[in-house]
């Protein structure tokens, strides 16, 4: 009897020892690829100053988390999403710290966006009265108008951009503490507008056609159109110029009206035509001039060229300007072998850095980052190195497991003395994937199987012993 219980004391015992071998392999495996950064005090990390509340959002809403303070009060784009009812982006640039309280800015509270409403307590978040882009998804409107608090809302406080598989963008010239919602046009609706007749309700006449005098107005739901590019590298130096073009295409069955704008890199580029109209089957070559100015700092610029036509369909160009030294001392050329990378891995890049100088045995500082086309730094380090003529170099950054996908820069810069030199490439982020794919890692393989053959070598001795 005291021999059986001895015998399973044994047992459990080398079950638990088996079970915490287990453990020890899938802690030291979930460390190594969820991205953690471990004794690289130069990445960017969760900054503890301003807390933003956005837990009720999702989808593109921007990560407040991973923004300094100084990054809190210059937001571009400023994203907040509810994937279920719609999402809204401010226009301008946004200040948060301004709205904040007690060091706490508490966007849960004071924005509503459900189902068919948005509403934004601007007494709370003063720097979000400004305009603002509104996206309501799942609508079932024919012919839809903008309400505010319930009734019509005029063309000087609204105005619709799109009607679209059953999602509206509108713009909002300030909310002002009011409620906006969307409804149909009724049928007695407005005739087609003339000089001395009322505005058709929450309808700009740049966003509708009309077929039949009396009719009801009719949104151009859909437009189509082609760009030629996607993404635009441009180096350019001190002091000099350097044109690209691209082609638009209207591909569609109607007349089209383009308008476009550029996001960050308003500095360095000037677009032939800002307003233009393209014919049906016609294609438009448009000129973009980059140049940089004489005293430019030399450096990696990211931004973005909107192409967008009169019913809100847009195409996006991402766009990357290098600003060159008129006269080099070092040369520097980033690439890397692989341009697809996963959520919660690394980057891996190869750095060669070339002293075109005289002088030999010198300290310069390398800069590495990995950049949006939105200007915002996820992630770099810095560091001071010896170089003669030539350095290689690998080094490598973490990717968040948090880092929306999409279309990334990685840039580096070597500086010597007020002597600057730059490079970069574009790289693509892909959803990450699921944790126990990865244990199929050779390493993780060969960790588990050392771990069984131990086990079963442990229970052949207590058997060969009669302990078990």
């Amino acid at each position: 009897m005291i021999k059986n219980r001895f015998k399973k004391r044994v047992l459990w015992v080398v079950i638990l020892l088996f079970l915490l071998c287990v453990s020890i392999i899938l802690s030291i495996l979930t460390i190594n690829y969820s991205g953690l950064v471990i004794q690289v005090p130069s990445v960017v990390g969760i900054d503890p100053g301003i807390r933003v509340l956005y837990n009720n959002f999702n989808g593109d809403t921007t990560g407040f988390i991973y923004l300094t303070d100084a990054e809190l009060e210059n937001i571009y784009l400023m994203t907040l999403e509810r994937i279920a009812y719609g999402k809204v982006i401010p226009q301008t640039i946004i200040n948060l710290t301004q709205d904040a309280v007690n060091n706490v800015v508490d966007l849960d509270s004071n924005i509503n966006i459900s189902d068919n409403y948005v509403y934004i307590n601007t007494t709370s978040l003063h720097s979000l009265n400004g305009t603002i882009r509104v996206y309501l998804y799942g609508l079932n409107f024919t012919n839809p108008q903008v309400l505010r608090n319930g009734e019509h809302c005029p063309g000087t406080v609204c105005q619709i951009i799109g009607y679209s598989s059953g999602v509206l963008s509108f713009d909002i010239f300030g909310f002002s503490n009011s409620g906006f919602s969307v409804a149909e046009i009724p049928l007695s609706g407005p005739q087609t507008p003339s000089n001395d007749q009322p505005e058709s309700p929450g309808l700009d006449s740049s966003s509708i056609s009309y077929d039949v005098i009396g009719e009801i107005p009719k949104i151009i739901t859909e437009a189509d159109f082609s760009v030629s590019d996607d993404l635009i590298r441009v180096a350019v130096k001190q002091g000099e110029e350097e044109r690209r073009t691209i082609q638009i295409s209207n591909t569609g069955t109607e007349d089209l009206i383009f308008n476009i704008s550029v996001q960050g890199i308003n500095d360095f580029m000037i677009v032939g035509e800002e307003y233009f109209k393209i014919a049906e089957g016609k294609i438009k070559v448009l000129t973009l001039d980059f140049f940089a100015k004489e005293d430019e700092f030399p450096d990696i610029h990211t931004g973005k060229i909107i192409i967008r036509d009169q019913t809100g369909a847009e195409r996006v160009i991402n766009v990357i300007v290098e600003v060159r030294p008129k006269k080099a001392f070092f040369d520097v050329v980033a690439s890397t072998d692989n341009k697809v990378v996963s959520q919660g891995s690394e980057l891996k890049s190869d750095i060669r850095i070339i002293n075109a100088g005289d002088l030999r045995n010198v300290d310069i500082l390398l800069y590495y980052a990995i950049k949006g086309f939105d200007g915002r730094i996820y992630t770099f380090k810095e560091e001071s190195i010896a170089i003669e003529e030539e350095l290689n170099l690998v080094r490598f950054l973490e990717i968040s497991k948090d880092i929306p996908e999409g279309v990334y820069v990685f840039l580096a810069r070597v500086t010597y003395e007020g002597e600057t030199a730059v490079s970069s490439y574009d790289f693509t982020v892909v959803k990450r994937k699921f944790f126990f794919f990865r244990l199929f890692d050779l390493t993780a393989i060969i960790l588990v199987i050392i771990v069984l053959l131990i086990f079963l070598l442990i229970i052949y001795i207590l058997k060969k012993k009669d302990l078990i």
